[in-house]
């Protein structure tokens, strides 16, 4: 608006300024004078006749403007522009303008209502439901449930999209998924999914993440490190990720110099029938008396298992299983998601081995019920 009144003075100022110009140049013109009409005596009658012969002399102009015909309507229309400039002028800026900024006093405008994530949601799912064969979409809704935190919707949205479009892409959101439905441990099936898409996409850098962290919880510390150091130079454009990989490679040689004991868990077939998927395994190491000195946490779906137990799975930092020459090792179903054994889980026996100079895997077979 400000803009805009003063684009009109201008305007006016300079239409004025020429218009007024104009007027006076009129009003300068010189008039011409008539002759003598008689000469005071006969002597000067030969030189007043030699004056009337020759041109009209022009006299200065006096306060009094001989108006000629073609300016006689100057001043009238000098004053119609002045009225009616500013007139057409508004009219135009309303007509192709904005006059909605004419008032420029602050006003509050309420702001359009954002959509709601769940309404946007149901949305995508009944359009889901009425056009199945949609990869996308559903890759779409899977993802959107995994930020909503809805792990087990998030698993079955993805999965559908990885059976209609099985890429490198969608394999590696469902290993994720399924990794943040495990409580963050990595199941075999993700495994199996992130070595397929390995195949496929072989410099994907967090394909090769995902995997090394599968293999370090898994305590198969060499295979970690190939994986990570795979990813290193992949994140050259990425400094704080490769900070942070790299403080993990380092952790992780500390843990490959750790006294551990390896230890494969499976379930027997026959207690198979007994164990949700979804039900917590623990193997632990411990001593005759005591809190346990390290305990490694899975699911029944994880089973078969292969775990090392070591001082970074200790429960209190002042009892680690390096520091006993004799363990008792043991795994346990927990049906209740208990920390503390309860009459009824499924538990394999106990295996007393010396950390420090065990060598081989400890197997453990889950086929008796707690008393």
């Amino acid at each position: 608006m400000p803009y805009f009144v003063l684009l009109v003075v201008l305007i006016l100022a300079l239409t004025s300024g020429l218009l007024i110009r104009k007027l006076l140049q009129r009003c300068k013109t010189p008039v011409p004078v008539e002759p003598p009409a008689e000469a005071d005596n006969i002597g000067v009658a030969s030189e007043s006749t030699e004056m009337a012969e020759e041109p009209a002399v022009a006299q200065p102009a006096t306060d009094e403007c001989a108006e000629p015909r073609q300016t006689r309507y100057l001043k009238p229309t000098l004053i119609g522009l002045l009225i009616l400039l500013p007139v057409c002028v508004i009219g135009l800026y309303l007509l192709i303008g904005s006059p909605q900024h004419l008032d420029d006093t602050p006003r509050i405008v309420d702001k359009p209502a954002q959509p709601d994530v769940e309404d946007l949601v149901n949305r995508l799912v009944a359009h889901l439901e009425a056009n199945p064969d949609n990869a996308e979409g559903w890759f779409i809704l899977g993802r959107t449930y995994l930020k909503l935190g809805r792990h087990d919707t998030a698993v079955r949205a993805l999965t559908t999209a990885h059976d209609q479009n099985p890429t490198a892409t969608t394999k590696v959101a469902l290993a994720d998924a399924l990794t943040l439905q495990n409580q963050g441990q990595v199941p075999d099936l993700a495994v199996a999914l992130l070595e397929q898409a390995l195949e496929l996409t072989p410099e994907s850098p967090t394909t090769l993440w995902l995997l090394g962290q599968a293999a370090k919880q898994r305590n198969q510390i060499a295979q970690a490190q190939d994986y990570w150091q795979r990813t290193l130079p992949l994140l050259q454009e990425q400094p704080k990720a490769r900070a942070t990989l790299q403080a993990q490679l380092d952790d992780l040689a500390g843990l490959d110099t750790m006294v551990g004991l390896t230890v494969q868990v499976s379930l027997d077939p026959a207690w198979q029938s007994q164990a949700d998927a979804a039900s917590v395994v623990y193997v632990y190491a411990k001593t005759t008396s005591g809190p346990p000195l390290a305990v490694s946490k899975h699911t029944v779906a994880e089973l078969p298992l292969t775990v090392r137990l070591n001082d970074s799975h200790a429960m209190l930092p002042e009892h680690k299983l390096s520091q006993h020459i004799q363990v008792q090792v043991g795994a346990r179903i927990s049906q209740s998601g208990q920390a503390i054994a309860q009459a009824g889980d499924l538990i394999s026996a106990e295996v007393t081995v010396q950390p420090a100079e065990q060598a081989d895997v400890v197997a453990l077979v889950i086929d008796q019920k707690q008393p």
